[in-house]
């Protein structure tokens, strides 16, 4: 299948030493056929990938969340807990200060608000460290290329990549915020995770997105049999970037210039 990716990609003589730098390892990435997989953090909707956790205050919260925990998280928890060597001596103090009529009603509910709250950000960190890829169906969106594309100074990639590549999905845009329980979303069992990372307020709906998600973020990866074909130059493209750009890939990828046309759309051509 056929998607873009729009790349803030600009050069000029006046660009910092970093900037020039991070110019010349895109540019590189496109020619060795690279994808930049970027963290949550870098997004421009604060509400992408972050999540609204529902807590409950009930014992069956609890054991879910225990029956959640792996190794590692298990060993974080318990250090919070320093007369509980084990996960049901957890559960146990719980119920304990649940059921005990010496407990005040009016903070019964703490330490299973604290678990919660403890667990939630390790959820959060996960979430933080995780790869995005995204990409669109639509190399003509005018706001797109202001908003990803240096106020159309930049570059589109077009790049033909199987359907069937693994983590490779469209967004769903949804008017309602997704709600998670923490033990839903601290494993792909139940498939929560996952639903974050592919779901959109409908006000982004125009950007037509996909995307692939990976385990670890702010690393360039290959994508099996996906290829860039064709890079498209935006309006304001200067050409100081097309012939920097022409100096570090080459001349193996094809290339287009965007124009305008009437009715506020835009085109490429030869």
């Amino acid at each position: 299948m056929q998607l873009f990716k729009y790349v803030r990609l600009t050069w000029s003589n006046e660009l910092s030493d970093a900037q020039k730098d991070l110019f010349r390892k895109r540019c590189e990435g496109i020619r060795d056929n690279k994808f930049w997989f970027a963290k949550p953090e870098t997004l421009n909707d604060p509400y992408d990938c972050n999540p609204f956790f529902n807590f409950n205050y009930n014992l069956s919260t609890v054991k879910n969340i225990l029956e959640e925990l792996n190794p590692d998280e298990t060993k974080y928890v318990l250090k919070k807990f320093p007369n509980c060597r084990a996960k049901d001596d957890i559960y146990q103090l719980l119920e304990r200060i649940m059921n005990s009529e010496k407990t005040p009603s009016s903070t019964k509910k703490l330490p299973i608000w604290a678990l919660q709250a403890m667990l939630t950000k390790l959820v959060r960190v996960k979430i933080a460290n995780t790869g995005i890829l995204c990409f669109t169906e639509n190399p003509k969106d005018i706001i797109m290329w202001a908003h990803y594309a240096n106020n159309h100074r930049g570059i589109c990639l077009d790049i033909t990549i199987p359907k069937d590549t693994h983590s490779l999905k469209k967004l769903r845009y949804t008017e309602e915020q997704p709600i998670f329980a923490i033990h839903e979303s601290m494993n792909e069992r139940h498939g929560k995770l996952m639903e974050l990372f592919y779901t959109k307020s409908i006000h982004w709906q125009h950007e037509e997105e996909w995307r692939m998600v990976a385990t670890e973020g702010d690393v360039a990866r290959e994508i099996p049999g996906a290829s860039i074909t064709q890079i498209i130059y935006g309006i304001n493209s200067s050409e100081e970037t097309k012939e920097k750009i022409s100096e570090l890939i080459g001349s193996s990828i094809p290339t287009k210039k965007l124009k305008m046309k009437r009715d506020y759309l835009l085109d490429y051509s030869t």
